[in-house]
């Protein structure tokens, strides 16, 4: 067998026993096939980290994970609040070094992360090749790390000399900080989620937006015309085109105005109360048309994750189901059985010990003892093995009908699917709870509802078993006929005794019978 080397550093330790030589000096001899078994095992090792890291750096679940995102979060929303402070002209001189450092400790920090992200995509099978890890780059969320980085390394260029960041870079500087704010949504998942329920509700969203366009123009326009004299020389107010107007209705239907501009005629005001109370109503429903959007699109998500998790439950309690009642079919279902096999156990005699067992057999066959009462010193049995059970003595025997199948164990294959099939079924109970309040107040209501009347057959039976307060013998014939257990046992009552006094009767006709007689 081949063999490899291994450096190792050694002071006279683990030196093989051959003859010294450059090689075996600082070397030792192993197996092929340990360097192969202990490759697999580093190699699987590191393959197992690299997923790790691809997953606490790309994906938004786990502890780690949001962890890490929480702490760049805070970096970058830092970064930000320093960079706007340093606008500022009396804070400037005091934290312009700062922040020069910071940000270059931060363009570090988010290059070495760059280089993780292109390294752990290695972990993904699709990103394994250098033609996938070029589409991993390829990947807006990259391309836009890569411009933001590009970004910083100029801005900090500017300022290698000074350790200061220069006038015109500070005016380029808070749009880099904000875009690198915005790569904190690593799966643009939010704008997925405002995308789609603007392409679902895009019908109303066009209505209201036409609507309220059309109230904007029609008011700036009256607006216009009873703010402007005909002549328009003669005009002295703040109104003086269809822009102001329009300006004017914009900041009033969307905010609570300036106050740069207002009317000063009547009708004016008039028809600016007006047009207002109605464009403000439609300027607000897009708005309230994405919000209820996105709450019914939370609550679609968390109905499909109930959904989710009881289409499995659903499916194990119809399996279980159907495999009990295959077992108490018994001879209906015979593949119900065939999936069951019987091991005999062997038990694997040592080759040192058959010699005597041969011995032993030939000496009950020729003096007709019994092996209890055969001397065991005639045989050496000492410093032998003991029997072992192993797993390549035994034999499985194929289940054909249940015919081949002792009772005790079809007992316990009973026992245990009726035990399957009653979990199966508490799993599915527990995960049809309810996740939405409605949902709550909804299985509340149909529990109570249960319950009364539960409690009003409780009442029935308890009403059949004591009766009413009225004796049997003051019930009328359609009473009797529903007469409860008690009403039955003091009409059987009443019966014995009636049948006590003709027996006391005819006793006593007896008797003067036998004196007369």
């Amino acid at each position: 067998m081949s063999t490899r080397r291994r450096s190792v550093i050694s002071h006279g330790f683990n030196r093989p026993q051959s003859r010294a030589s450059i090689i075996s000096l600082y070397s030792i001899a192993y197996d092929e096939d340990k360097h192969r078994k202990l490759s697999r095992v580093f190699s699987a090792i590191f393959v197992h980290k690299k997923i790790d890291i691809y997953h606490v750096l790309e994906r938004q679940e786990g502890t780690r994970t949001l962890a890490y995102h929480l702490f760049v979060f805070a970096l970058t929303l830092v970064s930000l609040v320093f960079g706007s402070i340093l606008t500022i002209d009396e804070w400037r001189p005091t934290l312009d070094a700062p922040l020069y450092y910071g940000e270059l400790g931060l363009f570090v920090f988010f290059a070495c992360e760059l280089l993780l992200r292109i390294w752990s995509a290695g972990g993904v099978l699709k990103y394994r090749t250098w033609v996938g890890r070029l589409i991993f780059i390829s990947r807006p969320s990259i391309i836009l790390d890569i411009l933001t980085l590009f970004g910083f390394t100029i801005s900090l260029a500017t300022g290698l000399k000074t350790r200061e960041f220069p006038s015109l870079t500070l005016k380029f500087l808070p749009p880099l900080q904000m875009i690198r704010f915005l790569r904190v949504d690593r799966q643009l998942s939010s704008w997925k989620i405002l995308k789609g329920i603007i392409v679902t509700h895009r019908q109303e969203l066009t209505v209201t937006l036409v609507i309220a366009f059309m109230f904007l123009i029609t008011g700036s326009y009256l607006l216009y015309v009873a703010e402007t004299p005909i002549d328009p020389t003669l005009n002295k107010g703040n109104f003086k085109s269809i822009a102001d107007t329009m300006w004017f209705s914009i900041i009033t239907m969307t905010t609570i105005g300036f106050g740069d501009l207002f009317p000063t005629t009547y009708i004016a005001k008039m028809i600016t109360t007006t047009i207002c109370f109605l464009g403000i109503a439609f300027w607000c429903l897009p708005a309230v048309i994405i919000g209820s959007g996105l709450a019914i699109q939370v609550q679609a998500k968390k109905r499909d994750e109930a959904l989710s998790r009881l289409v499995p439950a659903a499916a194990t309690v119809i399996r279980n189901w159907w495999r009990l009642r295959c077992v108490h079919h018994r001879d209906r279902f015979v593949s119900t059985w065939k999936i069951y096999s019987i091991i005999p156990r062997r038990t694997h005699v040592h080759p040192a010990l058959k010699p005597n067992l041969e011995k032993a057999v030939s000496i009950v066959e020729s003096t007709g003892q019994t092996p209890t009462t055969v001397d065991s010193s005639r045989f050496n049995f000492t410093n032998l093995p003991t029997p072992t059970t192993q797993p390549n003595y035994m034999r499985r025997k194929p289940i054909t009908s249940i015919e081949d199948l002792p009772k005790r164990y079809v007992t316990a294959i009973k026992i245990i699917r009726t035990l399957k099939y009653s979990v199966a079924c508490k799993k599915f109970q527990e995960a049809k709870r309810p996740i939405d309040i409605k949902d709550v107040v909804k299985e509340n209501t149909q529990t109570n509802n249960r319950l009364s009347t539960m409690f009003v057959d409780i009442q029935r039976r308890l009403d059949l078993v004591l009766g009413t307060t009225k004796p049997a013998s003051y019930l009328s014939d359609v009473e009797k006929r529903q007469l409860s257990l008690s009403a039955r046992i003091e009409k059987v009552e009443e019966i014995a005794k009636r049948f006590e006094t003709k027996l006391n009767q005819l006793e006593q006709l007896a008797s003067s019978l036998v004196k007369n007689g």
